[in-house]
């Protein structure tokens, strides 16, 4: 047998498959992900609309 041989069978046997639970964590991260930006936005949308309101009720206020 060749070492050529050798490694390769050796990377194939070395590499299992990406089974139901990697698929699982790797959705579950995914989900995370998308969540956190989708709270981050909605705060940041938050934030941005009170000081726009503040803003032009101090403009109204002061003319």
């Amino acid at each position: 047998m060749s070492v050529q041989t050798a490694s390769r069978l050796g990377t194939t046997a070395g590499a299992p498959l990406p089974g139901p639970g990697v698929l699982l964590v790797s959705l579950t991260t995914l989900s995370a992900l998308l969540f956190c930006g989708a709270v981050s936005a909605v705060m940041l949308a938050l934030l941005l609309a009170a000081w726009l309101v503040r803003f032009s009720s101090t403009r109204l206020l002061t003319g």
